[in-house]
C-alpha cells in the first residue's frame, strides 16, 4: 500500500509541513509501505482553468499526479486561514481527474494554532471531492495548538500524546478503507460501469 501526502500551507517551513512529516514518519506502523510527501508551496502547479492538455505540461505537475495515481490513499493537511481551507490545496483537487484518483480514500486533516479548524474540514467534504470522485473517510483530523505538539521524538504531555493516538488510529481506518476500496477499483477496471458519468453528479 502507499500513500501519498499533501500539505497546502502557502508559507515555507509551515506548521502545516511539520505535522505531514510526522504523519510521512507514522505510516509505516499503519501498514502503508511507501509514501510520498509534498509541499504544494514548493511546485510550480498552474492554476486550475479546465485546460486537461496545458496542465499535462507541468513537469511538477506530472510528478504529483503519477504519484495520486499510484497511491492507494491520501492525506491532505490544511491550515485555517480566514475560516477556508488552503487555495492551493482546493486548485490540486480541481486539477485531480478520476483517471488519477477515483475510488480512493482521501483523510483531511486542518492544522491551526489556535482552537478553531472545523471550517476547512466541512468545506472539503462539501466541494472538493464530486469530480475526481475520491471518498472522504468519515474520521477527519483537526490538529489544534498546532505550535505546542508534534514537536519531539516523544509525547512531552497529555496533550501531545492524544494528538498522536488520534493520527495513529485515522490512519488505521485510512489503511483499512485503502484495501477495501483497493477491490473496488479492480472490479470497476475489469467491468466498467455502463453509462458511468465522467465525473461526479
Amino acid at each position: 500500500m502507499k500513500i501519498t501526502i499533501i500539505c497546502s500551507s502557502q508559507r515555507r517551513k509551515s506548521q502545516t509541513l511539520k505535522v505531514g512529516q510526522y504523519f510521512a514518519e507514522q505510516v509505516p506502523l499503519a501498514g502503508f509501505q511507501e509514501a510520498d510527501i509534498y509541499d504544494l508551496v514548493d511546485l510550480n502547479i498552474p492554476m486550475w482553468d479546465g485546460n486537461d492538455k496545458e496542465k499535462k505540461k507541468c513537469n511538477d505537475w506530472n510528478t504529483i499526479r503519477q504519484s495520486v495515481y499510484n497511491s492507494d490513499a491520501l492525506i491532505t493537511l490544511t491550515p485555517e486561514w480566514s475560516g477556508t481551507a488552503s487555495p492551493l490545496l482546493k486548485n490540486f483537487l480541481m486539477m485531480l481527474e478520476p483517471a488519477e484518483a477515483s475510488d480512493k480514500p482521501i483523510l483531511f486533516v486542518s492544522v491551526v494554532r489556535g482552537i478553531s479548524g472545523a471550517y476547512p474540514i466541512a468545506e472539503l467534504r462539501m466541494n472538493s471531492l464530486k469530480n475526481n470522485r475520491m471518498i472522504a473517510i468519515p474520521d477527519h483530523l483537526i490538529i489544534r495548538n498546532v505550535e505546542d505538539v508534534l514537536n519531539e521524538a516523544v509525547s512531552i504531555n497529555n496533550n501531545d500524546q492524544n494528538v498522536r493516538e488520534k493520527i495513529y488510529s485515522s490512519l488505521l481506518v485510512l489503511n483499512l478503507y485503502s484495501h477495501a476500496l483497493h477491490s473496488v477499483r479492480r472490479k470497476i477496471l475489469k467491468k466498467p460501469l455502463e453509462n458511468r458519468p465522467k465525473y461526479g453528479m
